[in-house]
């Protein structure tokens, strides 16, 4: 059977979240960089319906320009 489920406020994730951007943009070897053409979508405040409808007009806005 699988491991028991552990509960963890959402403070503490939102701290791991951040802790781990932060080692990600430092590391040596490909670090995580926001390139000039990406396109940032702030999803904090939007459920999974919202987020998948906010990327599906960024995708159509790059596809019809093509």
């Amino acid at each position: 059977m699988g491991r028991p489920k552990k509960k963890i406020s959402l403070a503490d994730v939102k701290k791991s979240l951040k802790n781990r951007t932060i080692m990600d943009k430092k590391r040596k070897h490909n670090p995580l960089i926001r390139v000039k053409d990406s396109i940032l979508i702030n999803t904090d405040i939007l459920d999974k319906k919202q987020m998948i409808i906010k990327m599906s007009k960024e995708i159509d806005k790059i596809t019809n320009n093509v």
